[in-house]
């Protein structure tokens, strides 16, 4: 979620595990950082993570993880 942001809602519906990562109102629980810092959703560039510039690579990596 880091990356992508907070999924719709009919994907956390769906989810068997969605009451480990989403409260009662499916709305993300909080999640600390190593740091004890809350994890901001939709706030790392996916090209921080994987650590490349591939246009091309980029593009097949966001779609295999579109939600």
């Amino acid at each position: 979620m880091e990356m992508l942001g907070v999924p719709p809602r009919s994907v956390v519906e769906r989810g068997e595990r969605k009451r480990r990562f989403f409260d009662e109102a499916l709305e993300p629980k909080p999640v600390l950082n190593s740091k004890g810092k809350p994890r901001r959703y939709g706030s790392k560039p996916l090209e921080t993570v994987v650590k490349s510039k591939d246009r091309d690579f980029l593009e097949f990596v966001r779609g295999c993880f579109e939600w």
